[in-house]
């Protein structure tokens, strides 16, 4: 989902009076207002995939209406909460969900929305059904050297 700059200014600007009066009154009670406000805009968290709908946990793949169906529009829906809050500039994946078939075009694409690579997270506590790697014992290392994913190993950053 894409939003244009100018409807979210338009919004912004629409709460601006009442925005300003309550930082205003807060403002004049906290002491070191700068230097919180400081931090408070370096602020960032990382959005781990699964968490843009019903999708994928350590049990399990549950899908449900809506949600982003590939990485690609797990990074368009992370790239659009960015450009709302400036504060969600990095996605973590999870493994084996999120696998990028091209690598390059993943980096390219998390780029132009702001996006950064901050963590990978592995599934190590099931194996799916028709799995074709086993993830149980772990997605980056396995007891069964046949079994272990060198797909898993991806540099993104």
């Amino acid at each position: 989902m894409e939003i244009e700059k100018y409807k979210i200014d338009e919004h912004n600007q629409a709460q601006s009076a009442a925005h300003k009066r309550a930082f205003d009154y807060i403002a004049g009670e906290v002491k070191n207002i700068e230097a919180i406000l400081d931090k408070l805009a370096a602020f960032q968290v990382a959005i781990p995939s699964w968490a843009l709908g019903t999708g994928g946990t350590r049990f399990g793949r549950f899908p449900g209406g809506g949600e982003p169906r590939s990485l690609e529009e797990k990074i368009e829906d992370i790239g659009l909460l960015h450009k709302l809050n400036q504060s969600s500039g990095a996605i973590s994946l999870h493994i084996p969900w999120d696998i990028p078939k091209n690598a390059s075009h993943i980096k390219a694409l998390a780029a132009q929305h702001g996006i950064r690579f901050d963590a990978m997270n592995s599934n190590t506590f099931q194996d799916q059904t028709d799995q074709k790697h086993s993830y149980k014992f772990g997605s980056l290392q396995h007891v069964k050297k046949k079994c272990a994913s060198r797909r898993s190993i991806i540099i993104l950053k």
